[in-house]
């Protein structure tokens, strides 16, 4: 592909400052359409104590459409309600109920969707991470990329019963195949980690037009080589288009410059394990998502309580993880996750989407 040139393409760019829940911050964010696709479906939006990025799928306006107002749902929902653990939760839970509703007014229910990742610092001096789908988050920490967020996708699901590698995931041909998505089902579970910032640390928000174009590695590397929030946004966004720009791509960095009354000796910590990474300094380190046996993670929640009918009433249970078959199971282990999944292939110019298993006449399908 011929080199393109970068200069001036980055739009919806918007950065500032901000001191919430007892913590300075700067910080960027950063959308770009890509390479390939017509339309941008990705979101970011900031309100303090709110940063959320979504990534959007439905095709041409729906995914838009399901992104921006899913974002828009969960911050008027803090608004109203606080930003503690549990406002974050009925949150994305009114974000679903939202988008769901628009769904079946345009094209019909599940026929849109959106992942969704985002940070809530809260006025303890913790900050909460959540997320739905496989937009990721991430904290530097020192010299230490650590990935915070589990992608909810088909290829993590793998990955955990040893089906394939990380490695693998990255180019299996179901890797945009994600398992849980907001506004697709009536309920959702997001997971949830709540972590105490320090000073210095750097957060990354992002949709998989980065993750999937760019490793941990060079994520970190750009990261760490300094800058502003913006300076770094621009950084990851232009690594990401020069590596094919398949997606669309949109970034949230964000610096913590101080923190009032954390006391770091009690400090919870996100636990992660983390391997030397080659090429770049041994003194770089990178986490992945598991979390190794004896340590201690920040609490970590992994499904929403029941959803509250219009009478008050519990109308359903609780989410039920989608599951993969080991080897040697009956049936085919791929083919058994399907049900209440969006299928995505980054080859789809426009954005179409269609339902988990249904062929698309284009070739491909949207996240």
């Amino acid at each position: 592909m011929a080199e393109r040139d970068l200069t001036g393409q980055h739009h919806d760019l918007m950065e500032g400052t901000a001191t919430v829940g007892g913590a300075e911050l700067t910080w960027a964010g950063l959308t770009d359409v890509g390479s390939v696709r017509s339309v941008n479906e990705d979101t970011f939006l900031v309100d303090p104590p709110a940063f959320v990025v979504a990534d959007g799928m439905g095709g041409h306006e729906a995914g838009d459409v399901a992104s921006r107002e899913g974002a828009e749902a969960f911050a008027r929902h803090l608004v109203a309600n606080g930003s503690d653990g549990a406002a974050v939760l009925s949150g994305v839970d009114e974000a679903n109920r939202h988008v769901y509703r628009r769904s079946e007014q345009m094209a019909g229910p599940g026929s849109m969707g959106t992942t969704m990742v985002g940070l809530v610092f809260l006025e303890s001096g913790d900050v909460t991470v959540f997320n739905v789908g496989d937009s990721r988050a991430y904290v530097l920490s020192g010299r230490r990329l650590s990935q915070l967020t589990v992608d909810h996708s088909l290829v993590q699901e793998l990955v955990e019963v040893g089906r394939i590698t990380p490695a693998e995931a990255r180019s299996h041909p179901e890797r945009n195949v994600i398992t849980r998505a907001v506004g697709v089902d009536p309920t959702v579970a997001a997971d949830l980690r709540i972590l105490r910032p320090r000073p210095g640390d750097r957060y990354l928000l992002c949709t998989d037009g980065l993750s999937g174009e760019v490793t941990d590695e060079d994520i970190a590397e750009t990261l760490l080589a300094g800058g502003s929030p913006t300076e770094a946004a621009a950084a990851l966004v232009d690594r990401a288009l020069r590596a094919g720009g398949r997606d669309n791509v949109t970034v949230v960095v964000l610096d913590v410059l101080d923190v009032f009354g954390a006391d770091e000796d009690t400090a919870p910590k996100a636990a992660v394990a983390t391997a030397e990474i080659g090429g770049v300094p041994e003194e770089l380190a990178v986490a992945v998502a598991e979390v190794p046996a004896g340590e201690e993670p920040g609490p970590l929640i992994s499904d929403v309580p029941d959803p509250v009918d219009a009478d008050g009433g519990h109308s359903g249970p609780e989410f039920d993880p989608v599951s993969v078959p080991g080897p040697g199971d009956d049936g085919d282990a791929e083919a058994d996750t399907t049900d209440a999944v969006l299928a995505a292939d980054d080859t789809d110019a426009d954005g179409d989407a269609v339902d988990a298993g249904t062929a698309d006449p284009e070739g491909g399908s949207d996240e």
